[in-house]
């Protein structure tokens, strides 16, 4: 199995971009209703039928539905992202757990689900942060070109 650097990068922020959609619905949730306020002439309606200025105020139900639909529309996204972001963790875990080196995995593990950054894991595994960059850069490498 082989993967992209990117894509085992895009692991750490599938988080993020769930939960940016999910405030984004819980902002449009919280918008108060929109009330409209207005005035229109008319007459009295007992004699002497003078002309009259009569103030009216409305909950806005166009502006109401669209938002709603919006909602929707961002709940469905938001399902689809999960689906997709579940199938990525999936990948991301299946191609770090079919690493046999245990010291390549470890890195891996670390780097990319941990989110350590080289300097921490090198540390970690007493080698050099150059050393941790040249190995996962070698088994990409590695994987890409048997493919």
């Amino acid at each position: 199995m082989e993967l992209e650097k990117k894509t085992l990068e895009d692991y750490k922020k599938l988080d993020q971009d769930i939960k940016a959609l999910e405030n984004r619905i819980n902002n449009l949730r919280s918008m108060t209703a929109n009330y409209e306020y207005g005035s229109a002439k008319g007459s009295n309606p007992e004699f002497p039928y003078q002309p009259m200025t009569f103030h009216v105020s409305g909950y806005n139900i166009l502006d109401d539905e669209k938002k709603r639909i919006r909602i929707r529309n961002l709940e469905i996204k938001l399902e689809k992202q999960k689906k997709a972001s579940e199938e990525k963790r999936i990948a991301v875990e299946e191609f770090i757990s079919g690493i046999e080196d245990t010291t390549l995995r470890l890195i891996f593990t670390y780097l990319f689900v941990d989110g350590m950054n080289q300097e921490e894991v090198g540390k970690r595994l007493c080698m050099d942060r150059s050393r941790v960059s040249r190995k996962v850069d070698n088994y990409l490498k590695r994987t890409q070109s048997t493919k």
